[in-house]
């Protein structure tokens, strides 16, 4: 079977004194959803470029130096998948500013957004969500890793 490639989407763990920038989504399918900022890498972009115009763009903060964590995949529908560059980086200190695509934004350690979002998150009748989640675990253990590594 023949798989639909999606957009490379780019997306961006803002860290800022050891805590990580959440927002929460507004509208479509994900509504409610905490998650970092993030879209699509325009056609000729730098996918560590794009991470940081979307950080602008959804809270208004400044990245400085954005890393890469990986590079990663999961599966939308039978025949759809959905590929993200994750990096993280350091925000300036200056006041968030949410775009209309959020509701409300919090500062929070990424043991407590994994302890407090992910677990009762998971529809395991939802292949999408089966297949997501899992990922977005490696990255906060990537994330967590590499913070530890840093001090």
């Amino acid at each position: 079977m023949e798989g639909t490639l999606t957009r490379l989407t780019a997306d961006m763990f803002v860290v800022r004194s050891s805590e990580i920038l959440l927002l929460e989504r507004r509208g479509g399918t994900s509504e409610g959803f905490w998650y970092i900022p993030g879209g699509f890498v325009e056609l000729g972009e730098d996918p560590a470029e794009a991470a940081a115009r979307e950080t602008y763009e959804e809270t208004g903060l400044r990245i400085v130096e954005p890393e890469i964590l990986r590079t990663w995949c999961y599966q939308l529908t039978d025949e759809r998948y959905a590929y993200h560059a994750t990096y993280m980086g350091l925000s300036d200190d200056g006041p968030v500013t949410i775009s209309h695509e959020h509701s409300g934004y919090r500062w929070m350690k990424p043991l407590a957004y994994r302890d407090e979002y992910l677990p009762s998150a998971i529809d395991l009748n939802d292949p999408m969500q089966v297949s997501f989640y899992p990922q977005l675990q490696k990255n906060l253990d990537l994330l967590l890793r590499r913070l530890a590594s840093q001090r």
